[in-house]
């Protein structure tokens, strides 16, 4: 009812007050209240079937740290994917939608990746890294000095991914990949760089410390 019209008023401002409204009422360890649920999972179904743009909303609205969120954020980046591939032919990508395109996708298999882990879908949260390191190569092959940044976090996050569901041995080889860029990069950027790249230096490291202890 009311909620609906709202949304399809406001998406994005509505969206934020409900996300924020579930954190605070439906973790409540007392008089913790459903309706905030309830009403994500009616614009789920009411409104979020087939709008790319609706969805990208919901999604950014979403916070990964929330455990009672995760469910919905990986159903709707699954949506998300499945919708993108609906209006695209997924084996000519880079002709259909371009570098925008590549780029969009990207970043939905990086956060797919990251829903599936927290939801504790080893496997598939590996195989969406793995798209996401295969569309970064996309990217770099189309524009190296832009796109290698891009390649080198893929990288890195694959190898987390490959560590977590205990495939070592291609944690190791991602993670040797990702420093070779990662060795690239700073000579190219210097100290700049590595100030950016604070997270992906200690993923590397831990990595590779979990790569000496599994042999």
């Amino acid at each position: 009812g009311a909620i609906l019209r709202a949304v399809q008023d406001r998406p994005s401002q509505v969206m934020q007050f409900i996300v924020r409204t579930a954190q605070d009422f439906s973790l409540a360890e007392s008089g913790s209240r459903a309706e905030p649920l309830q009403w994500l999972d009616s614009i789920l179904e009411e409104q979020g079937a087939d709008d790319l743009q609706f969805l990208e909303a919901i999604s950014s609205a979403l916070p990964s740290s929330s455990a009672v969120l995760r469910p919905y954020a990986l159903s709707i980046m699954q949506r998300i994917l499945d919708l993108t591939f609906k209006l695209i032919d997924p084996e000519n990508v880079k002709a259909v939608v371009g570098l925008e395109g590549l780029c969009f996708l990207e970043f939905i298999y990086h956060r797919l990746s990251i829903a599936q882990s927290e939801m504790g879908g080893r496997g598939a949260a590996v195989a969406s890294a793995r798209s996401a390191v295969n569309l970064s190569r996309g990217l770099v092959d189309h524009d190296r000095g832009t796109f290698l940044n891009t390649l080198l976090g893929a990288l890195s996050s694959l190898g987390s991914m490959q560590r977590e569901a205990g495939k070592f041995e291609a944690a190791w080889k991602s993670a040797q990949e990702a420093s070779k860029i990662f060795l690239e990069l700073l000579e190219r950027d210097g100290e700049g760089f590595l100030l950016d790249a604070a997270p992906i230096v200690d993923n590397l490291a831990a990595l590779h410390d979990a790569a000496g202890q599994s042999q």
